[in-house]
């Protein structure tokens, strides 16, 4: 796995994850017990994806052996 590759891997992580925010947020608004049910289904799902990132960030960082960092320094 490349950097770019580890990039997009952090990307879909973080749209995940703004999505679960999304509904967890929907969630506590939400009267319509039906809508709700749909709504954490698809929480699951999401967490469901999100798992499946971890692995592969394991490996970058097993193959790379190196920490992620927020953003570049300047030198």
């Amino acid at each position: 796995m490349t950097d770019s590759e580890l990039k997009l891997l952090l990307e879909k992580q973080e749209l995940l994850l703004r999505r679960l925010l999304e509904l967890s947020q929907r969630q506590f608004a939400e009267s319509d017990a039906i809508a709700l049910e749909e709504l954490l289904k698809q929480k699951d799902s999401y967490f469901d994806e999100l798992q499946k990132l971890d692995p592969l960030r394991e490996k970058w960082h097993k193959k790379y052996n190196r920490p992620l960092r927020a953003g570049r320094t300047k030198t």
